[in-house]
């Protein structure tokens, strides 16, 4: 299994839902989530939590005031 948090550079025209699936695809894994959107016309870094990091992630950003 494979676990962790993953620094995506999201270009426009995706949208962070686009990149979710990306994700699971490629590492094959169901667990994945978003630690926040970014417009779809934006380019920018979108943190993805793969595996059981997906439920640390929601915890990251409580503790960081997000």
């Amino acid at each position: 299994m494979k676990e962790g948090i993953v620094s995506v550079l999201k270009p426009p025209g995706m949208s962070s839902s686009d990149v979710v699936g990306d994700i699971r695809r490629l590492f094959q894994e169901k667990r994945v989530g978003h630690l926040g959107t970014l417009d779809p016309g934006a380019a920018g870094v979108l943190p993805v939590c793969v595996g059981r990091d997906d439920r640390q992630g929601g915890a990251a950003v409580r503790l960081s005031g997000g």
